[in-house]
C-alpha cells in the first residue's frame, strides 16, 4: 500500500525544492550577465602584444623568462598577453637556438596599460620597438589604424575605398621610411581614424603611384564595422623569407 504524504508536507517540500532551484538559476543568470558586462582583468601588470616582422622564427623573453607561448614565425604575432610588472622593462627577441637577435629599448610601463613589442628588419639590421597602445572611443562608422613599415625600403601608404581607387594626396595616409610607424615610437599610439568605407591599406614605393607593392582589406577582418571597440589595429608591411613584401594585422592581445 502506497503511503501518501500530507498535502501540507508535499507543498512544503515542493516549495523548498522550487525555491532552491530558482535560487541556483538566478545565481547562474547573474554570473552569466556579469560575464557579459565585465572582464576579469588581472591587476598589477602591464599588457604587451609581441609581433615578429623579421624573416626568421623567434622566441620572446622578458629578462631571463621565456614569455612567448610558442615560437613566433615571420609575419605573425602572439595573441596572448605578455604581462610585465610596472617599471622599466625590456623585451628581448631570440632565435629558436636562444641567440639574441634584438631587444627593445627600456620602456617604463604602467599598470593596466597596453603596449606592442615588434621585431623589425631593415636590410641586414634587425631591431625591436615597443610602442604604447593608447586609443579612444570612436564614433559609429569609423575605425583606427596604425601602419608600420618593416619592409626595409621607403614607401607611400594609401587608404582607399577599393584596391583600384585612383591615388591622390587626399588618400595618402603616410610616407614612411624603413622601420617608421605612424605617430612615431615615443609617447604616441600613432593611430589614424578612417571611415569604414575606406578599408584598403596599400603600399607603393615612395614617390611612385604605378606599381602597388602590397595591400590588405581591413573590412575582411570586421575591424571597420565593430563600433564598440576602444582599440585600433596595427598593419605591418614586412618581407618574408623569399624577400617578398607581405602584410598582416595585429590587434591588442587578449588576457
Amino acid at each position: 500500500m502506497t503511503d501518501h504524504l500530507p498535502t501540507t508536507t508535499l507543498r512544503s517540500r515542493m516549495s523548498r525544492h522550487t525555491i532552491s532551484a530558482l535560487a541556483v538559476l538566478a545565481l547562474v543568470a547573474a554570473c552569466d550577465k556579469e560575464s557579459t558586462i565585465t572582464q576579469d582583468i588581472p591587476g598589477g601588470v602591464a599588457f604587451v602584444s609581441v609581433a615578429n616582422a623579421s624573416p626568421q622564427t623567434v622566441k620572446v623573453y622578458s629578462g631571463a623568462t621565456l614569455v612567448s607561448t610558442a615560437n613566433i614565425p615571420n609575419a605573425s604575432w602572439q595573441t596572448t598577453c605578455v604581462r610585465l610588472a610596472p617599471g622599466s622593462q625590456v623585451i628581448t627577441f631570440k632565435t629558436t637556438g636562444d641567440t639574441v637577435i634584438a631587444a627593445t629599448p627600456a620602456v617604463s610601463v604602467s599598470q593596466g596599460a597596453r603596449y606592442s613589442a615588434i621585431l623589425v628588419t631593415n636590410g641586414t639590421t634587425t631591431s625591436a620597438i615597443m610602442v604604447p597602445e593608447t586609443f579612444v572611443n570612436l564614433t559609429q562608422g569609423n575605425y583606427g589604424v596604425r601602419i608600420l613599415n618593416a619592409t626595409g625600403q621607403a614607401g607611400d601608404f594609401y587608404i582607399t575605398p577599393t584596391n583600384t581607387t585612383a591615388l591622390a594626396s587626399t588618400n595618402l595616409a603616410a610616407t614612411l621610411q624603413p622601420n617608421d610607424i605612424t605617430g612615431g615610437t615615443s609617447g604616441s599610439a600613432g593611430y589614424l581614424t578612417h571611415r569604414a568605407d575606406t578599408a584598403f591599406v596599400r603600399m607603393y614605393n615612395a614617390g611612385n603611384t604605378t606599381t602597388q607593392q602590397a595591400s590588405i582589406n581591413l573590412a575582411s577582418s570586421a575591424i571597420t564595422t565593430n563600433t564598440s571597440w576602444t582599440m585600433g589595429t596595427t598593419v605591418i608591411f614586412t618581407k618574408d623569407a623569399l624577400n617578398k613584401i607581405v602584410v598582416y594585422t595585429i590587434g591588442q592581445c587578449g588576457y
